[in-house]
């Protein structure tokens, strides 16, 4: 698109540039961004830069697309895609369950409100202390995926004296159309078990008296657009149901993890909820079971915005630069996946437009936000928005380069609340 195409999309109407009010809870009011009720030129002043902002309207807007369409379904958050306990204790009080992948998140689910029944906890590599505190906790279940970590988990299980409800993790072993790094439901990968070996350790749980082994888990991966291939993973469980049904083994539950995927771009076109739930109910009628979704990217994503401010600017030949605060070290997903995210000034400038890498400080060639991006000339000290950074954004961050953690705020109409994980006491795992 021209440059002059892009002015054009960029006229000020209803408040909105690009299409991002939709389900941001962004605005342009008199050429300023808007979160909500809160001007971000306001945030960056009394906070500073790089900011992660969260908008509660939209997350209100997430969490009723999922309540609609999966009505009597347990839905349970994947606490990875954001472990802020601010965002984690409002899924709660919405009634929300949680999926958790480390003792950390499992403290911070458990610290929130997150009922302990509705908690899931899921990963390859489980810590003993974190399996104690969930058995402690009587968490819903744990999500097992080999055939040692079984007996660990029984062991463990019998010691304490607790029985405890596990959900097998199988492998279906179907290609999804998403970044390799992404893609979880292969056989070499290293989640889950292949089916055979499913169905046997399955078959081993009767002669361990402290596991309740009544349901079935798969993940396929993560940004997933074609919700057809959830049939294809859910005929493989459904044939894996009536084998163990044969031998008098009755599952009642099947969690089918989650990963559909969000729109990133202003051209693509996400899933919704009720086209998910469309794909999956009529398996779980047909087999009379119980129905887990744990939804974490496409509850928290468009929810964020990232606030990063222009130290410099840089010519290079033909190849221009715009060097801002956050990198890498900020938001990894463009240096780790080659994800494309929309970025936006706070200010558009009246000037013409600019095509430009936006970079970090790091020194690292992999330290970047966006490339080739088209953007109106920005000036040293102007800021620039990331969008749709609510998940994968400040959960990834690092303290590579020994800079500065990115301040967190969570916004709720005109007020604001900053927030930050380290409310929470972590225990060694």
């Amino acid at each position: 698109m021209t440059a002059n195409g892009i002015m054009k999309l960029q006229r000020f109407e209803n408040g909105t540039i690009y299409g991002i009010g939709e389900k941001r809870g962004l605005s342009y009011k008199e050429g300023i961004l808007y979160v909500e009720g809160v001007a971000i030129p306001h945030l960056a002043r009394v906070l500073g830069t790089p900011l992660y902002v969260y908008s509660q309207e939209s997350l209100e807007k997430s969490i009723k697309a999922y309540k609609e369409a999966f009505e009597n379904t347990l839905v349970c958050y994947a606490v990875k895609a954001n472990a802020n306990i601010a965002i984690v204790r409002y899924f709660a009080q919405q009634g929300l369950g949680a999926e958790v992948s480390s003792l950390g998140e499992l403290q911070v689910a458990i610290e929130a409100g997150i009922s302990p029944e509705k908690i899931l906890f899921s990963g390859v590599g489980k810590s003993e202390t974190a399996i104690k505190k969930a058995i402690k906790a009587s968490i819903g279940y744990f999500i097992v995926e080999s055939s040692m970590e079984m007996e660990i988990l029984h062991e463990l299980a019998r010691r304490m004296d607790k029985k405890v409800f596990v959900a097998i993790r199988i492998c279906p072993d179907i290609p999804v159309d998403t970044h390799p790094y992404l893609a979880t439901a292969l056989l070499e990968s290293k989640f889950g078990l292949s089916i055979e070996e499913a169905f046997a350790l399955f078959l081993a749980t009767k002669k361990m008296p402290y596991i309740a082994a009544n349901a079935i888990h798969f993940h396929l991966g993560s940004q997933i657009m074609d919700l057809s291939i959830f049939d294809k993973a859910l005929s493989v469980a459904e044939s894996l149901f009536y084998r163990l049904k044969s031998q008098g083994i009755n599952i009642e539950v099947i969690d089918v993890g989650g990963g559909i995927a969000i729109a990133y771009s202003a051209v693509d076109k996400e899933p919704s909820p009720r086209q998910w739930a469309e794909v999956l109910f009529p398996y779980a009628e047909r087999m009379g079971v119980q129905l887990i979704i744990e939804p974490g990217r496409s509850l928290v994503a468009h929810a964020g915005t990232l606030i990063t401010r222009v130290h410099y600017l840089k010519q290079k030949g033909m190849k221009r630069f715009i060097i801002v605060d956050a990198g890498m070290h900020t938001f990894i997903r463009p240096a780790l996946y080659g994800a494309v995210h929309r970025v936006i000034p706070v200010i558009p400038h009246e000037n013409a437009f600019i095509k430009a890498d936006i970079v970090g400080p790091l020194c690292e060639e992999s330290d970047f936000l966006a490339k080739e991006v088209l953007l109106p000339e920005v000036q040293r000290g102007d800021l620039l928005a990331v969008l749709d950074t609510g998940a994968y954004g400040f959960s990834m961050h690092s303290c590579y380069g020994l800079h500065p953690h990115p301040t967190e705020v969570f916004i709720n109409g005109e007020s604001y609340q900053y927030i930050h994980p380290s409310a929470v006491h972590f225990p060694h795992s």
